[in-house]
């Protein structure tokens, strides 16, 4: 697997074939299954086609069909005009590149090969699924199809790995646990067909954001504060190679203007030398850009609908529903472009001040801002803690099978509600503005600075 992400890695697609591919993100399984029920009513013993035939399956998919058939058919004999395409890798590729949801995908290739309908797959059965995805991919970004006897070796050692109860049959639950906890073939379906799944993209994520915050500790030589003219130039170092300027000016602004708001406000961007910029603005707002590249993973810089719903969930950590996806597509999408890039989705998570600029809004912010008064912009101390719950939330979700985790994070919570309260009952106010909040929490974690390591490295 790792020979042909290597390959597909060299591979150089072009733009016609990327934006074709790009395209059948829009098809649905439904409407694939309606294209079963064409070859089932009409071509019920053909297991190739030629490109009429290919055409009048797959026509309702997409208003030209001709590239994609000459990706897929092979010549037949020694007749160079005379070409055909194989009808399960047909049916494999166009599930895998559609818009449907990774598990959803899964359970189409599951079900397209179990030929006997047991709702098991046996080894001859997984050899064919194998077989037909890899070469219906390679051949479609153009990468040199593996040989048979090559496939059928993975095959039979993706069996053994799958069949964990020796039963010489692999079951559905088998068959979706291994590729949910085999990262080296999700890889293998994102380079090839933009197949992706949440563990995986949450994955690359988070290492992103840790390359991210090690530059900056280097940069920094192991402050959490940096110098403003020194932050421009590691941001300009990492992102040299997206080759645009405007962008990465406009990611830097955000930055600053974040980092300002907790600062003398009398301080502007001109003066970044003299401005202090805290690690945790930085990270807040480089967050929201390390999910983007988790999600475009082929650096593009735009999204489709569906990609955008795996980038909600990684960034919010919350599965979003259909309506949720396209109602937040709306939001984002500023020019209406049915796609969305890095800098229409860092704006979506800004508000803009009064000077103009864009300040970020980070997971803190947005759940201080579920319980501000509209009238003043404070909140009530006793919502403290509703507020820190939901700052929380990711952590008590993953820990509700771990007991000591979800006590540990409800101390944390307590203590947290204990150091910030007491200070504001001294001083007699009942509310307090984002600005004093923020800096409440800064001063609370720091002194349970224990108990949150302890949690990010046990959660």
């Amino acid at each position: 697997m790792g020979q042909l992400l290597e390959k597909a890695n060299q591979k150089q697609i072009s733009q016609t074939l990327e934006d074709q591919l790009f395209s059948l993100k829009k098809i649905t399984l439904k409407e694939l299954y309606e294209c079963i029920e064409i070859i089932d009513q009409q071509y019920p013993t053909s297991y190739r086609l030629f490109y009429e035939e290919f055409d009048q399956i797959f026509g309702i998919l997409m208003d030209d069909t001709e590239p994609i058939f000459n990706k897929l058919s092979e010549q037949v004999s020694n007749n160079k005009e005379l070409k055909m395409a194989d009808v399960y890798e047909c049916l494999a590729c166009f599930a895998l590149f559609s818009g449907d949801t990774f598990e959803n995908k899964i359970q189409f290739v599951y079900r397209l090969f179990d030929f006997d309908s047991s709702n098991t797959i046996e080894k001859q059965e997984l050899i064919f699924t194998i077989s037909s995805v890899i070469k219906s991919l390679c051949k479609v970004v153009g990468v040199p199809v593996p040989k048979i006897e090559f496939l059928e070796s993975l095959a039979d050692a993706c069996f053994l790995m799958i069949d964990k109860d020796h039963s010489r049959h692999i079951d559905f639950e088998e068959f979706a646990d291994w590729i949910n906890r085999n990262f080296e073939f999700q890889d293998f379906l994102l380079k090839f067909s933009g197949t992706q799944s949440y563990p995986n993209a949450k994955k690359r994520m988070k290492e992103i954001i840790s390359e991210y915050d090690q530059d900056f500790m280097r940069q920094s030589k192991g402050q959490v504060v940096i110098k403003g003219d020194q932050l421009k130039e590691l941001l300009y170092n990492q992102l040299s190679e997206f080759e645009d300027e405007e962008l990465i000016g406009y990611l830097f602004s955000v930055i600053v203007e974040t980092s300002k708001r907790f600062q003398d406000m009398n301080v502007y961007q001109d003066d970044i030398k003299d401005l202090n910029i805290h690690k945790r603005d930085y990270l807040d707002v480089m967050r929201a850009w390390c999910a983007f590249s988790a999600s475009d993973f082929n650096n593009k810089n735009r999204l489709s609908v569906q990609d955008l719903r795996i980038l909600l969930w990684i960034y919010e950590d919350e599965e979003p529903n259909t309506f949720k996806v396209i109602a937040e597509m709306n939001n984002i999408d500023e020019d209406q472009s049915k796609t969305i890039d890095r800098k229409e989705w860092i704006r979506y998570l800004c508000s803009e001040d009064r000077t103009g600029g864009h300040v970020f809004k980070s997971n803190l912010k947005r759940n201080f801002e579920k319980f501000e008064k509209p009238t003043n912009g404070l909140v009530d101390v006793s919502n403290i803690k509703e507020i820190l719950t939901e700052v929380f939330r990711e952590k008590i979700v993953k820990s509700k099978k771990n007991r000591t985790a979800l006590d540990n994070i409800n101390k944390l919570i307590d203590k947290l509600c204990i150091d910030i309260t007491k200070d504001l009952r001294q001083k007699e106010l009942t509310e307090l503005g984002w600005g004093d909040f923020r800096n409440y929490i800064d001063q609370a974690i720091d002194k349970n600075k224990k108990l949150c390591q302890y949690l990010d490295q046990n959660i």
